[in-house]
């Protein structure tokens, strides 16, 4: 049977303090990373959270001002009040905007539903819509490309009768890389898919193995668009991308100095109590 020398103990306790000390460190280093990496990631969320529903409600007035400026500039020019030329005097003063203009596509439709004007200056598709009597707004999504188009729609003054202008404008892959921000990547749902990615085509298949829905986690949150929440009501989903604040070498160093630290003290400490032992011994025997 093994046995323990007398002379042995003050070393075993002492080393069994230092393990005790050291799993102690562990412990509490671990608990230190979690609990700065989690105020870090919280931190970020909220500013992310408020950043985004400003960029949200932003983009929907910013729209609804420009859906009313641009059909007020029709009406007030009289570009519709002739039946026969009302398709190219729409064409040759949406040419003269530009790039200005906040929508790619646009169409006027009587209140019947027959279109007689329409321009689209980015080939983009023009999906088909349906409005109930007083709706003003809608998202579709077109089958042709893909996207989520916003649809307003306001009457305008046809010459002899009110009709419709019908503004689209697409959520896709370049305004949601416009609008993110470093350290966050946006995705936009409809319904269950995701639509656009801040990742453009890349960001879409991703996705696509990542996530069967948007969900909300510790480096991620939701956000409904501005407006009357229903099931037709888009969610933008931002994922944060930064790194860790506190990473595991950030707390093994300064462990691995104070276990350093304690060895060496202890060791020194045990060196000095032999010593006195050995002294003590040595004036023993003499006497």
């Amino acid at each position: 049977m093994l046995r323990i020398h007398a002379n042995n103990l003050p070393t075993l306790r002492l080393v069994g303090l230092i393990l005790l000390i050291l799993l102690c460190l562990v412990v509490e280093g671990i608990w230190v990373k979690e609990l700065a990496n989690s105020k870090a990631r919280s931190v970020h969320l909220s500013s992310a959270r408020e950043h985004y529903a400003v960029v949200l409600a932003e983009l929907d007035r910013r729209w609804g001002q420009e859906a009313f400026n641009l059909k007020t500039r029709i009406e007030s020019q009289n570009i519709l009040d002739d039946p026969k030329g009302r398709n190219e005097q729409l064409q040759t003063f949406l040419i003269s905007q530009g790039s200005s203009i906040e929508f790619p596509s646009l169409r006027i439709e009587k209140t019947t539903g027959e279109v007689i004007a329409a321009y689209d200056y980015t080939n983009h598709a023009n999906p088909k819509v349906t409005l109930l009597p007083g709706q003003l707004s809608t998202w579709v999504r077109s089958a042709a490309d893909g996207n989520l188009y916003f649809v307003i729609r306001q009457f305008i003054w046809l010459g002899k009768e009110n009709g419709y202008l019908l503004l689209f404008k697409p959520l896709d892959h370049s305004l949601l890389t416009q609008t993110t921000y470093p350290g966050t990547r946006l995705s936009l749902w409809w319904k269950g898919d995701a639509t656009a990615s801040s990742d453009g085509e890349d960001g879409l298949r991703s996705l696509a193995t990542r996530l069967q829905k948007p969900e909300i986690s510790k480096t991620s949150l939701v956000l409904m668009w501005p407006g009357p929440v229903s099931d037709n009501t888009p969610k933008l989903l931002v994922e944060i991308l930064s790194d860790e604040l506190l990473e595991t070498g950030d707390i093994v160093k300064p462990m691995v100095f104070l276990l350093l630290l304690i060895v060496t003290l202890a060791i020194g400490f045990s060196a000095l109590n032999l010593e006195i032992a050995g002294r003590a011994k040595e004036t023993t025997e003499d006497d």
